[in-house]
């Protein structure tokens, strides 16, 4: 009997454990050979720097992380005043893990987009943004007129802090871990492991480089693990409460009241005694450090945006309820009118809301924050409604609407529609012992009646089920001991049908035939048979060269709708060069196969146009990233006839709905932001935003009669501090607007 290698591998499991321990060394010192003035903003040596003048910070500014070189956290600010109010909020691309400076009316913030953006300190507005060529984690620091700041590959920027325009930039040796800070004309960096290193503020140029500790500006700093701290800090110490929430922030103070910002995204405020007198609760974890200036509190959240918050009759006045639209593209531009020649300098990113005043052929014309006005082109924009039947969405009304909501049994997973639209076929998982995901049956949704029906129970391993094209079939695949064997069931069987040893079957579309895997090493073999287990044949096998770095359960091929070929994802563990392939075969096994190669070592979701011309996937592992990381999956849409380019997109969950048409799932990059859900023209790239979710979208299917697209949502299994077996819930969707197939 075939044995499957989904229940024979060996899960190898690394880990790597280091420590650095702080050194007890004298306070050493080796100068840097390096000149000022030896490299200019492009970086190119021996072009003299212009000469930058120094600008001072102002006596009420926060010119660097917790505001001083003792890292005090401490404000000399005695205008503001718990409660406050929210004055306004500047959204960026990506999620503020550091904190914000201010000096000379204008607050300075990284965004983990790549971007340092420079704001007015006492309103909405943007300055500048300066692009760097990664995210950036820690706060910058002001320099007389300089803001120096770090990103995540390890670069040192030097920007003009009046114009945002390059001054310089140093590639670094070694890791930083924490903000840099300045004093006496030179930037000072923590690196791993324990060296101090500075640099000249206007040129970029290494000055000086010791070991361990240094005394920079009269205070003495030391740093472990790259991360400069002074020797005896000051900082103000957080209100013990007892089962609170954690930080990652540092208390920051002024006029005797103590702001901190937890992750569970509040924002509390302690008088002298201890006592809480103030708080505010944010989308996001607050992970970087506020800033206090000019009667103002800047709190950096990890949703992307900048929270400034003010006293209460210094907040912005209610006004009159108004139509708003959100911005849903990134950088998206903004004009001066409709069809304007040239796009304003101001771009809006992803997720900020506006009041509309207008709109015009698919543009709008929104009021900025700060009352100025201008136009978003058609697509940048929607206008999102709520979800009615307490659907956990927002939904784009132009072309949107909630039809049905369906709600299956305690421990459904994995749903399937039948070709009709009839029915609901799901797998059952009540019982979550276990290392490895297991259901113990197979059961039917009558979604006109709301009745459920078992049709298998046992051991299943594999989520991946196939209708039969007259809706009277599932097929799946059981275990029987540790062995895999394909069956087939129904509501009007008394047992489960035996089909063959193997995993993971798929009916075709025109035939009353199944396609399923053998596993066997070092091949694995693609099989076609009938339904009555006649005129079995084999179709293609693949060898194992690789090695499967991780145990899942096999995917199906996915038949054509013609039923005349299928296309098989091949992973990365069948190849010694680990790229995964995609191989299309003739279901008469005629011919040699077509092997099309890929960026990627995993497939998900395979699945052919209903012109049967383009095949779209879901792509993960690609070079560089981890298969954990949820962010790593790329919808990726093939033509096997290579008559058009790959079209990718960065999302995942596509499912055709015509021709050229697919939906599919964005998954946020930052905490606190939504999943959106595109209708995305494959020939064109041109997408429709349909719908913001606040939930996590699992899979979306659209439902046989093509109008209306079911949207599931199954909800992980910790719940209410408690582990318990899963809630699925669907949301039909019409979709008002479609093209024809």
């Amino acid at each position: 009997m075939t044995r499957s290698p989904f229940l024979r591998g060996i899960l190898l499991i690394g880990a790597l454990a280091w420590s650095v321990l702080l050194a007890a060394c004298g306070d050493s010192t080796t100068p840097d050979a390096a000149k000022a003035g030896g490299r200019g903003p492009s970086g190119t040596a021996g072009v003299e720097a212009p000469p930058i003048p120094t600008i001072v910070p102002g006596p009420g500014d926060w010119p660097q992380d917790l505001h001083d070189l003792s890292k005090s956290g401490s404000s000399p600010d005695t205008s503001l005043t718990p409660p406050l109010a929210l004055g306004w909020k500047f959204k960026t691309g990506g999620s503020i893990v550091g904190g914000p400076i201010v000096a000379r009316g204008t607050v300075y913030v990284g965004s983990k987009d790549g971007r340092l953006y420079a704001l007015p300190a006492d309103k909405w507005g943007e300055r500048w943004r300066f692009q760097a060529g990664a995210g950036i984690h820690f706060a910058p620091v002001y320099a007389d007129g300089v803001v120096v700041f770090t990103d995540d590959k390890g670069t040192l920027h030097g920007v003009d802090a009046a114009t945002g325009e390059p001054l310089w930039e140093k590639s670094l040796p070694t890791v930083t871990g924490s903000a840099p800070v300045y004093a006496g004309g030179r930037v000072w960096l923590g690196m791993h492991p324990n060296t101090l290193v500075a640099f000249d503020r206007g040129t970029g140029a290494k000055v000086d480089t010791r070991r361990t500790r240094s005394t920079i500006g009269g205070v003495s700093y030391a740093t472990a693990n790259g991360i400069l701290r002074p020797q005896q800090p000051v900082t103000a110490s957080i209100p013990e409460s007892p089962g609170g929430p954690s930080t990652r922030s540092q208390p920051v103070v002024a006029a005797g009241i103590t702001y901190v910002g937890y992750r569970d995204g509040s924002v509390r405020a302690y008088d002298a005694s201890g006592a809480q007198v103030w708080t505010t609760t944010l989308p996001a974890p607050i992970d970087g450090t506020p800033a206090i200036a000019d009667g103002r509190l800047y709190v950096p959240c990890a949703d992307g945006a900048l929270y400034v918050f003010v006293n209460e009759d210094a907040a912005p006045s209610a006004v009159a309820t108004r139509d708003t639209v959100t911005v849903v593209l990134p950088d998206a531009r903004t004009y001066s009118a409709p069809n304007a020649p040239a796009a304003l300098p101001l771009a809006l990113n992803d997720g900020v809301d506006l009041p509309l005043l207008e709109s015009r052929d698919g543009w709008a014309n929104v009021e900025l924050p700060d009352g100025e006005s201008i136009w978003l082109a058609p697509r940048a924009w929607a206008a999102l409604v709520d979800g009615a039947r307490d659907a956990p969405f927002r939904v784009n009304h132009a072309v949107t609407s909630v039809d049905t909501t369906l709600e299956l049994p305690v421990g459904a997973e994995s749903p399937q529609w039948s070709p009709d639209g009839s029915k609901v076929a799901f797998m059952l998982r009540r019982d979550l012992r276990g290392q490895i995901w297991q259901a113990q049956g197979i059961w039917l949704f009558y979604v006109a009646e709301r009745r459920t029906r078992s049709i298998a129970h046992g051991r299943f391993f594999n989520p991946h089920m196939s209708w039969s094209l007259d809706g009277l079939w599932v097929a799946f695949e059981r275990y029987e001991g540790d062995v895999p064997v394909v069956e087939i069931a129904g509501a009007e069987t008394p047992a489960p049908k035996l089909i063959a040893e193997g995993v993971a079957p798929a009916w075709s579309p025109a035939a009353n035939q199944l396609t399923f895997f053998r596993p066997d090493y070092p091949a694995e073999e693609l099989w076609r048979i009938n339904s009555d287990r006649t005129a079995a044949k084999m179709l293609v096998s693949l060898a194992g060269e690789g090695f499967q770095s991780d145990f899942r359960p096999t995917r199906p091929a996915a038949w054509a709708p013609s039923g005349d070929r299928l296309v098989v994802g091949a992973e990365a563990r069948h190849y010694e060069d680990g790229v995964a392939r995609l191989i299309f075969v003739s279901a008469n096994a005629e011919g040699d196969p077509t092997v099309l190669g890929t960026p990627a070592q995993q497939f998900r979701g395979l699945s052919w146009s209903p012109d049967g011309e383009k095949v779209a996937c879901v792509l993960a592992g690609h070079t560089g990233r981890s298969l954990g990381d949820p962010l790593d999956q790329r919808v990726t849409v093939y033509w096997p006839d290579a008559s058009h380019a790959p079209v990718s997109v960065p999302h995942r969950s596509a499912s055709w709905v015509a021709d050229d048409y697919l939906a599919y799932v964005e998954l946020p990059t930052m905490p606190g932001a939504p999943s959106k859900v595109w209708l995305m023209d494959v020939t064109t790239e041109q997408r429709t935003l349909l719908f913001y979710a606040e939930e996590t979208v699992t899979s979306l299917a659209w439902v046989p009669d093509r109008q209306r697209l079911c949207v599931w949502s199954t909800s992980d299994y910790v719940r209410n501090g408690r582990y318990q077996p899963a809630l699925t819930k669907g949301w039909l969707l019409r979709i008002d607007v479609l093209p024809s197939s």
